[in-house]
């Protein structure tokens, strides 16, 4: 199962859960708070200053990234 991390009014979480949604793939929303927030930091090793919303990791656990990321990594699925 992938797993999103998303902050509320974020145009580009919504995309992204659009096209897992399209493309039929399981997924956990994770919303920010400051406990989400310090484990994603630690969990992706992004420094606070770079970090962008959303941030989406792989059903293997691996970062993938924000939605562009994600865009390159789902356009060998199709």
């Amino acid at each position: 199962m992938y797993q999103i991390y998303i902050r509320e009014l974020c145009n580009y979480c919504n995309m992204a859960k659009a096209e897992l949604n399209r493309l039929q793939l399981p997924f956990e929303e994770i919303a920010q708070t400051k406990k989400t927030r310090e484990e994603l930091l630690a969990r992706s090793g992004l420094n606070e200053s770079v970090l962008t919303y959303p941030q989406i990791f792989a059903p293997d656990g691996t970062l993938i990234g924000g939605y562009e990321d994600f865009l390159d990594y789902t356009e060998s699925m199709e």
